[in-house]
């Protein structure tokens, strides 16, 4: 074998170890380089799948207060509807108590002032008769002397107040003539 086949094979044995040991080393560093790529993409997934399931976890909760707000606010709306309802109601037995207490008014005022007139007949009618009795007594004694104006007895004045309403409604009875003075008081006889 020649020196040139020696250096051929032993270049070619050269540039084989060569290559393989380039391809270790290659190799080596590729896998290194793999392997972190492989344990970056592990922790990035293991971070997306904690991330995913914080965010499920968050998403339940909200959904579940979601739930619990919409089931309150229907309770709310239910009870707003009953409250509403309830109101209209007390509005509707408010008015109808209004009414019938002015109705109530109305009657207790018009049976009061049947009671009033009835009274006051009964007592006009008693005190006519009280004071005919009372003056016709004075009147037959006034008659029995002679002497001026006739004075009503003492009881006219508790029966017969200073007012000339009263006044006129005993002279329209035909009791006593009544001039200016109460206290000039005379018998009826239809002379002025």
């Amino acid at each position: 074998m020649s020196a040139m086949s020696t250096a051929i094979l032993g270049l070619l044995l050269g540039a084989g170890s060569s290559a393989l040991i380039t391809f270790f080393l290659t190799r080596e560093r590729v896998r290194s380089v793999y392997l972190a790529k492989v344990a970056e993409a592990e922790n990035q997934t293991t971070a997306t799948q904690a991330t995913t399931k914080q965010f499920g976890k968050q998403h339940q909760e909200e959904n579940s207060e979601l739930t619990k707000m919409r089931e309150q606010l229907g309770m709310e709306q239910k009870a707003r509807t009953k409250a509403e309802t309830t109101l209209e109601d007390e509005r509707k037995l408010l008015a109808e108590g209004k009414k019938l207490l002015d109705e109530t008014k109305n009657k207790f005022i018009t049976a009061f002032q049947g009671l009033a007139a009835q009274a006051l007949v009964e007592n006009n009618k008693a005190f006519l008769e009280l004071a005919s009795q009372s003056f016709t007594g004075s009147a037959q004694r006034c008659g029995q002397r002679d002497q001026g104006p006739c004075r009503p007895p003492h009881n006219y004045v508790e029966y017969l107040p200073d007012e000339p309403a009263i006044h006129r409604k005993c002279a329209a009875a035909g009791i006593w003539r009544v001039y200016n003075n109460p206290a000039q008081c005379r018998p009826n006889t239809g002379a002025a």
